[in-house]
């Protein structure tokens, strides 16, 4: 019965039965009681537009793609194909021309991606990507089908937050580097 403390009553708490019985436990409680701390929310601005030569890339691959349609087009003679291809190079264009920059929120409940919730259930995994333009991503794999990967540059913030506080909710997993986008953005 020497094991037994009594805590409610300091008189009954001997230095012999705490001194090795506690010691131990001590060290590991700051790491079980980490966990329990309030939890984090880190937030950022995320936006990346395209730079110098990146322009130059973006317009060979959409004069290429472009050229790909209008060659399908006359194959096929159909004009449907040429008309598609030129409403997705302007997509594209438009996309790249005019994006905004977006306040992006990590926190228990979720991602918050200007005021769109994705909740921790239902994402699958994240990644965060080293672009051969030295600028780092998160890139964000979920469960829905109308949205099934999201990628967020992380800009000024650091990648190591963002990963300590994501690995909380959600695993680590290797998503690969989208090959456009390695191709437009190296230096």
């Amino acid at each position: 019965m020497s094991n037994v403390l009594d805590l409610k009553n300091p008189e009954t708490i001997n230095d012999e039965a705490v001194g090795a019985e506690t010691a131990a436990p001590e060290s590991g409680s700051a790491s079980v009681f980490a966990g329990l701390v309030a939890p984090r929310t880190i937030s950022w601005e995320a936006h990346h537009p395209l730079q110098g030569r990146a322009w130059q890339r973006h317009y060979m691959l959409m004069a290429g793609l472009v050229f790909l349609g209008g060659a399908v087009a006359w194959w096929q003679s159909s004009i449907a194909v040429l008309v598609v291809t030129f409403l997705g190079a302007a997509t594209w264009e438009i996309r790249e021309r005019f994006s905004r920059p977006v306040r992006v929120a990590v926190d228990e409940r979720g991602v918050d991606i200007d005021g769109r919730r994705i909740a921790h259930a239902h994402l699958s995994s994240f990644d965060l990507h080293q672009m051969p333009d030295d600028t780092v991503e998160l890139s964000l794999r979920t469960g829905r089908w109308y949205i099934p990967h999201v990628r967020l540059p992380l800009g000024a913030q650091d990648p190591e937050e963002v990963r300590a506080v994501l690995s909380q909710y959600v695993i680590e997993d290797e998503h690969p580097v989208p090959v456009l986008d390695a191709f437009i953005r190296r230096p």
